[in-house]
């Protein structure tokens, strides 16, 4: 059967982690779950124990809407990529463009990212969706390709 376990440092921090099926655990570590091996920075050594980190419930909210914003900026790359822009950002690039199809297309991606970011940031001050798609449902939809 596995066995997990843990090394820490003078002030509780785990510096390292690892498993063995044999049951031998290295002398100056600690038997631990499997949830500690797979997400360290979320727990501590306290009087011996390996416990939840005090700022477990922010770690673990940060490292979420971190999750969300990613998939927020890779829909609105993938839009533009649909579109026929290399990214986002390479869409907005044509605000000032000439061309009047390119200079559509960036001006509703603009209004729409603006909006989306906005919206994305007030969801993730406040209580989280429980999943990264209930998330991205939240915000707003994707324009339609302007036609010039």
């Amino acid at each position: 059967m596995e066995e997990f376990y843990c090394f820490y440092d003078s002030t509780g921090i785990i510096t390292g982690v690892g498993s063995t099926i044999d049951g031998t655990i290295p002398d100056k570590a600690l038997t631990c779950a499997k949830e500690v091996i797979q997400n360290p920075s979320l727990y501590v050594v306290a009087k011996g124990q390996v416990v939840e980190s005090p700022a477990y419930e922010e770690i673990l909210k940060e490292q979420t809407v971190q999750d969300y914003l990613n998939k927020a900026r890779i829909k609105l790359d993938a839009v533009a990529y649909s579109w026929g822009y290399d990214s986002i950002i390479f869409a907005l690039s044509y605000l000032g463009s000439t061309d009047a199809q390119y200079k559509a297309d960036a001006e509703a991606l603009n209004g729409w990212r603006d909006s989306f970011w906005s919206q994305a940031y007030t969801i993730c001050a406040g209580n989280l969706p429980a999943s990264s798609g209930d998330f991205l449902a939240a915000l707003p939809e994707e324009p339609t390709k302007p036609t010039v």
